[in-house]
């Protein structure tokens, strides 16, 4: 019907706006990196107790929960993957904010899939 047809188009254009990096809630993105350093990436991995993201063995990202972590497109984590790919180099300060605006916006992506689902009345699974 015509609402529920506006409600998911308004929903396609909040996902539109934040693959693309521009939704206005990217600006505060709620992701921490406390400790400066080298900034190289050695050895990526997952603090899921402390929700980090360590890149080498004493900087990370922060603020990062797993659901987030492990969101996959296709067949790549997403945010493992931006890291490894940089892996044996330093994090430039425009990396180090658009990993951060990625981390957002999956976060995002995340509730907006489980609006989606809402609209269609279709049952949201818990993952494990």
């Amino acid at each position: 019907d015509q609402e529920q047809f506006k409600n998911l188009s308004e929903r396609g254009k909040e996902l539109v706006e934040l693959h693309l990096l521009k939704h206005p809630l990217l600006s505060e993105t709620g992701v921490g990196f406390p400790v400066s350093g080298t900034n190289e990436v050695e050895k990526v991995r997952y603090d899921g107790e402390n929700e980090r993201v360590y890149f080498n063995k004493t900087q990370y990202f922060e603020g990062i929960s797993k659901e987030v972590w492990e969101y996959r497109i296709g067949a790549y984590q997403v945010l493992m993957k931006y890291l490894k790919d940089r892996k044996g180099r330093k994090l430039l300060g425009e990396e180090i904010e658009h990993y951060m605006r990625v981390a957002k916006a999956i976060g995002r992506t995340i509730e907006v899939q489980g609006k989606v689902e809402e609209v269609f009345g279709w049952a949201v699974v818990a993952k494990e």
